[in-house]
């Protein structure tokens, strides 16, 4: 569904310049990423989202944000229920048009793009401005205290609407690698209870004004064997799962971890844990 042609246009982008409003709809409905970015071979994407507003689409625009907004919102209550308390949630600095948590609108793809998806999004310009409070004028400021965690969530699309689904097949195979390099990539332990929940703190430094990579790739084999033999008896109806992924910009509160529990770090064989309340699933 979000295969690009060689002008760089999903089938979501062909039927906002064609003004098939219906047609946009109905895409998004069954899973069209409503906000594809530049990934690996295909350096120039065409926004949905922009051609629907030069265009004067704005039935389809309108769609378009509506589910934009609800993938936003989705993941990051998962975010916030799901952070340790010595782990700060910060703006990274945004792009005016749009405006989310992430360090790019969040993606919606489906399971087996998780074999190799690589996309490319730019620092966002205000990025070295922004701390803890989101004020401005912060200069001077270390980052060593700051981590960025990369959530890849599995989802459903039922009668159109997002919905968690944290249970089936984990995501044991899938390995990220940030900027061209996995060295300072971590898997953070999470709920067993949960394994269509995936997060990763990544340590490396983020390219200042520069373009950055993110790589989530998992073996064809065992990919393949993981999907099809668990998702026909997890899945609770025969609607095809799929992923939203999003990368948060955090600051860690050395004094609540040290309080919290001494010794604990991201780097140590005690990792802090990713919980998940009962009330998100």
């Amino acid at each position: 569904m979000d295969l690009l042609n060689h002008n760089g246009e999903t089938a979501l982008a062909r039927a906002t310049r064609k003004g098939w409003a219906h047609c946009a709809r109905l895409l998004l409905t069954y899973g069209a990423n409503p906000q594809p970015m530049a990934t690996d071979g295909h350096p120039l994407v065409v926004s949905p989202l922009h051609l629907a507003r030069q265009m004067h689409q704005t039935a389809i625009e309108k769609d378009i944000l509506t589910r934009s907004v609800a993938m936003e919102n989705r993941m990051l209550e998962i975010v916030k229920a799901t952070i340790p308390k010595h782990i700060s949630l910060l703006e990274p600095g945004h792009l005016v048009d749009t405006k989310t948590s992430s360090f790019f609108p969040i993606q919606l793809i489906s399971e087996e793009q998780l074999s190799r998806f690589v996309l490319y999004f730019k620092t966002p310009p205000g990025y070295e401005m922004v701390d803890v409070n989101n004020s401005l004028g912060v200069k001077g400021s270390s980052s060593s205290d700051e981590l960025i965690l990369v959530y890849v969530v599995r989802v459903q699309l039922l009668d159109g609407h997002i919905r968690h689904w944290l249970t089936g097949p984990g995501f044991d195979t899938v390995r990220l690698s940030f900027n061209g390099t996995r060295r300072h990539c971590t898997r953070m332990p999470g709920c067993t209870e949960y394994p269509g929940l995936c997060v990763y703190s990544v340590a490396s430094a983020i390219k200042s004004g520069g373009l950055n990579t993110l790589c989530l790739d998992s073996p064809s084999s065992a990919w393949k064997h993981g999907s099809l033999d668990t998702q026909s008896s997890s899945s609770p109806c025969s609607t095809p799962s799929m992923v939203l992924i999003g990368a948060y910009r955090v600051r860690i509160d050395v004094t609540s971890l040290i309080q919290a529990s001494a010794g604990l770090t991201f780097g140590g064989p005690n990792k802090p844990t990713i919980y998940i309340p009962r009330s998100v699933s």
